[in-house]
């Protein structure tokens, strides 16, 4: 997953609170203003003063990570566009709820819901425990016609398909998004602070609304599309593409909880990371395994997760189904 929920939805939120070094936000302004000046068809997203200083931010955050997070880190990659660095950060963790509850109310909001469509949601038992609390919901439709899949998610011949499986693994069908998501920064201004007031006052552990698809979500960890293997007993196995297009610069600081096990890897001449987390919250029993590595596409990058919850399927399977993508 997802998730995890990798582009900095931290700071998309904290954004407007976040005043960097006078230097360096001059610094940033400038670098700014230079990138936006280049990606002119992407400026749609940064026509308002919060996206302009989430951009900013972004630009502080990757001007300062090399001496930040350098004896940290667990993992690092970059491409022309993409920087993806993941930390180990004991602080997070849950303090005043459990995985279950919010598991459970993210669920309730996705038994709301009918088949595709999506919520924007604000997480109130998240944001007590100070942890990014905007994310997006769905019940994705599974394809189990790969071509009318093609079709939906717009398929680009840069993914790379798994061609030979583990035994006892099948293509079960494919999604245009995944069940937990990020958010777009247009569904922050729009709903992002009504949500927090209306989860405030009611004392929901979730508020919530339904949006409808932005043009330009796709490089925002939003409407990922992806696979799903199945073995014969059930247990699944998530593939999945985010495309960073050529002229978007997205840096990405993923913060792993302090009982995340941690392994760099190879995958196809790739650096990769493997990850296990016993206690994620977005996964019915507690469990995620994730491998994930970054390919460049020309002037694209395309981010590639393998990710399961399933405590019978292994790092040796994951590593097998990543080793035959081509």
């Amino acid at each position: 997953m997802q998730n995890d929920n990798d582009l900095h939805i931290a700071f998309r939120r904290h954004a407007e609170k976040v005043t960097p070094p006078a230097s360096l936000d001059a610094r940033a302004a400038r670098l700014f203003d230079s990138w936006a000046n280049g990606n002119k068809r992407n400026n749609g997203r940064l026509k308002s003063a919060f996206g302009k200083r989430v951009a900013i931010v972004a630009l502080s955050i990757s001007l300062f990570s090399g001496v930040a997070y350098a004896s940290t880190a667990l993992y690092v990659t970059k491409t022309n566009n993409l920087r993806y660095e993941m930390n180990v950060d004991p602080s997070i963790q849950l303090k005043h709820t459990t995985g279950t509850e919010i598991y459970k109310a993210l669920d309730r909001v996705r038994g709301s819901l009918g088949e595709d469509e999506k919520a924007f949601a604000f997480v109130r038992l998240l944001d007590r425990e100070k942890l990014p609390a905007m994310i997006s919901l769905s019940n994705p439709h599974l394809y189990t016609d790969l071509a009318e899949w093609k079709k939906k998610a717009g398929f680009d011949s840069a993914w790379k398909m798994p061609t030979l499986l583990p035994e006892g693994f099948t293509i079960a069908g494919g999604r245009t998004q995944l069940p937990i998501e990020g958010v777009t920064s247009e569904w922050i201004d729009k709903y992002g602070r009504t949500l927090q007031k209306e989860a405030g006052k009611s004392g929901e552990p979730v508020a919530w609304v339904k949006v409808e698809k932005e043009p330009l979500a796709s490089f925002s960890g939003v409407y990922v599309p992806n696979l799903v293997l199945k073995t014969k007993t059930g247990e699944e196995v998530t593939v999945s593409w985010m495309t960073i297009p050529e002229g978007t610069n997205v840096v990405m600081d993923v913060k792993a909880g302090g009982g995340t096990a941690a392994e760099k890897l190879q995958v196809n001449g790739s650096d990769a990371i493997y990850t296990y987390s016993p206690n994620h919250f977005f996964s019915k029993n507690g469990q995620m395994q994730m491998l994930m590595w970054a390919e460049s596409a020309g002037g694209s990058t395309i981010k590639v997760e393998l990710t399961t919850e399933s405590s019978s399927v292994s790092k040796e399977d994951l590593l097998a189904i990543a080793s035959h993508m081509n």
